[in-house]
């Protein structure tokens, strides 16, 4: 617990972004925008098909989003050139949520810029895991293809796991079954307020320490379905020039949108990009042992929940390539991404549990 508190401070080792610039006499020039965010993708510059190289995990706020050490640029990029409109658009509904944000990726005819990807309801039974591989067209990939389990409404890797379809079954027991009857949640509280975290017998053979902390994330929360990707990956990266010693990173790209002086608010947005940045895993590619949860979590996910942030720097030439590939998309998936309640009722009717969920998210507001 010492060693834990004396991080606190360096668990913050990053800059939030903020709302840019203060408008006035001596800096009129800012540019006003109405939204800025983030983007982070798998990028693999190696494959022949450039519709294949870019993937889209995931959006976010840059008013919100933090960036460290190489990224720290972007905000100041920002700080510099830009400042918010009067009346931002509201798009956290959007964002905080990886199955609406998906869902607006294909409407919108951008399906390829995302991993194969389906939702499913937060329960187990029989025949699941096959089904998802099914789904994901992962059914005749072998025991090692890969699937990528993610939580709809939480970020920073809380509840994302990296699963080989061999061991998916067991994973989706673990994370789907929650103790339920009173003596079994009397059990849980007594041994996880002691001194060693709860370990139950299928999560201790899914994967462990680790599984404990996801299946904590996964047993708390309140949505009603889960997202299940095909596992994308990116071309390995060092993370000083020169190095041998290569990581599966995730590139973390920025951008503002805006619209042209006397457009209304009705018109295109136009998009600027403000930078890009590897963020690295824990370990490098030569350490990855699929035969453990946490190793493929350490070296495949790109998460700054941890003291140590890696980062690393993009190639000039890479990062065009995405930036290129995200330029058509993204001022569109943001201008269709306004989530109303009978938008939701439109795009879900179909599916009680996630419009009645989606629902009270719109309600709290944008």
């Amino acid at each position: 617990l010492g060693d834990r508190l004396r991080q606190v401070g360096a668990l913050v080792d990053s800059d939030v972004g903020g709302t840019g610039g203060k408008p006035n006499e001596a800096n009129s020039a800012l540019t006003q925008v109405s939204f800025w965010g983030i983007c982070d993708v798998k990028y693999d510059a190696r494959l022949p098909d450039p519709r294949d190289r870019v993937r889209v995990l995931e959006l976010g706020d840059g008013r919100t989003s933090r960036f460290s050490h190489h990224g720290r640029a972007i905000k100041e990029n920002f700080d510099r050139k830009y400042c918010m409109v009067a009346d931002p658009i509201k798009r956290a509904v959007m964002t905080e949520n990886k199955k609406l944000t998906h869902d607006v990726f294909v409407k919108e005819g951008f399906s390829h810029l995302r991993p194969d990807t389906a939702a499913y309801p937060r329960r187990y039974h029989e025949g699941l895991a096959g089904e998802i591989l099914a789904d994901l067209g992962l059914d005749n990939g072998g025991a090692e293809a890969m699937v990528v389990l993610k939580l709809v409404n939480r970020s920073r890797g809380a509840g994302v796991i990296v699963t080989s379809a061999a061991r998916l079954d067991g994973v989706l027991r673990s994370l789907l079954r929650p103790p339920l009857k009173p003596i079994e949640v009397h059990a849980w509280m007594a041994e996880h307020s002691g001194p060693r975290a709860m370990r139950p017998p299928s999560a201790q053979a899914a994967g462990g320490g680790f599984m404990e902390e996801q299946c904590r994330h996964w047993w708390c929360n309140e949505c009603p379905v889960f997202l299940a990707e095909r596992c994308c990956r990116s071309m390995p990266w060092p993370l000083q020039p020169g190095s041998n010693e290569v990581f599966d990173g995730t590139m973390r790209v920025a951008f503002a949108l805006y619209r042209k002086a006397g457009e209304n608010q009705a018109g295109p947005f136009e998009i600027d990009w403000l930078g890009g940045y590897w963020k690295m895993p824990k370990d490098p590619v030569e350490r990855l042992d699929a035969s453990r949860l946490a190793s493929l979590q350490e070296s495949i996910i790109s998460s700054f929940n941890s003291v140590d942030k890696r980062t690393a720097e993009v190639s000039a030439e890479h990062l065009q390539e995405v930036f290129d590939a995200l330029t058509p998309a993204l001022p569109l998936v943001f201008a269709a991404g306004h989530t109303s309640l009978q938008s939701v009722a439109d795009a879900y009717k179909d599916d009680e549990l996630f419009r009645a969920f989606t629902f009270c998210r719109v309600a709290a507001g944008n």
